[in-house]
């Protein structure tokens, strides 16, 4: 089941070619885990760097344990053959 982490985000601008994007909680999770060898998300490497505030603003053991909760939950449901939707 994918992550509830998907389904939360920030919408950010792109500095460099004006447009908007989406930074979910789920790649903000992933870039705490990469932070030392982390390459960009985005295929603009501005906007990358421009979401390290990002890194500070959630703290990554809060991310890490809605994600494990979050994934018992999702078990929970597969085991008891239920069928669990999130999102649009």
């Amino acid at each position: 089941m994918e992550s509830i982490l998907n389904q939360a985000f920030v919408e950010r601008p792109c500095h460099n070619c004006g447009g908007r994007y989406r930074v979910t909680l789920y790649d903000v999770l992933q870039e705490h885990r990469l932070r030392q060898e982390w390459s960009p998300v985005r295929s603009c490497s501005s906007c990358a760097v421009d979401n390290h505030f990002l890194l500070d603003s959630f703290p990554a053991d809060a991310l890490r344990a809605i994600d494990e909760y979050w994934e018992k939950v999702a078990q929970a449901a597969r085991d008891h053959e239920i069928e669990l939707r999130v999102g649009e």
